[in-house]
C-alpha cells in the first residue's frame, strides 16, 4: 500500500510538477522591475554598494567608454599610479595618468588620502569587472607600490583623493 502511493506521488510530481519547474521562463532583469529602468534614480534600490561600484567603473573603462577623459573636471576620476605611500600622513604619491591634460597628469604627485570605507573597492587588474576581491576597508591598509588607486579628486588641484575609491591590484 505504501509503495502503491508512493508511485502514484512520484507519478504525479513528475507529470505535472516538473514541467513548471524546469520550464525557462524569461526573468526580468532587476533594474527593470517595479519602474526601476535605467533612467529612473531608483534604479539601485536594494542593491549593494559593492555592485552599484563595479557597475560604475564601467563608465570611465577606456574600453566601455573611450571619450570620459575628454574635458576632464573633478567629477570624473584619475588613475593614480601608487609609487610611494605613507600610511601615517595618509599620502601616496603617484603619477597620474589618465587625465593627461592637466596640471598634474604624468608628474610625481603627493595625494592625500580620504576614500571612504563605504565606498572603496578592490578589484583585480586581470579581471576588473569579474568582482570585487575586497569591500568596505581602508585603502592604504591594502594599498601597495604598483597598485593603482582610481577616485575623484576633491579639488581642482587635485591634492586629495576621495569620494569613491577604487584599488586596482596588479598582482
Amino acid at each position: 500500500m505504501v509503495i502503491a502511493v508512493f508511485t502514484l506521488v512520484t507519478v504525479f510530481v513528475s507529470i505535472k510538477l516538473l514541467p513548471l519547474v524546469t520550464t525557462k521562463q524569461p526573468i526580468p532583469p532587476a533594474n527593470n522591475a517595479g519602474g526601476k529602468g535605467p533612467t529612473s534614480p531608483f534604479r539601485n534600490v536594494g542593491r549593494g554598494m559593492e555592485e552599484q561600484l563595479l557597475e560604475e567603473m564601467k563608465v570611465f573603462s577606456a574600453s566601455e567608454n573611450p571619450d570620459y577623459f575628454l574635458n576632464w573636471s573633478k567629477d570624473k576620476v584619475i588613475f593614480a599610479h601608487i609609487e610611494e605611500i605613507d600610511k601615517i600622513a595618509n599620502d601616496i604619491v603617484v603619477k597620474i595618468l589618465p587625465p593627461q591634460d592637466q596640471p598634474f597628469s604624468s608628474k610625481r604627485w603627493t595625494l592625500h588620502v580620504q576614500c571612504p570605507k563605504d565606498k572603496t573597492l578592490a578589484v583585480s587588474a586581470q579581471n576588473t569587472f569579474r568582482g570585487a576581491l575586497d569591500y568596505n576597508f581602508n585603502i592604504l591598509d591594502k594599498a601597495e607600490v604598483g597598485n593603482i588607486i582610481i577616485g575623484y579628486c576633491l579639488e581642482e588641484e587635485c591634492l586629495n583623493i576621495g569620494n569613491k575609491c577604487y584599488l586596482v591590484v596588479r598582482k
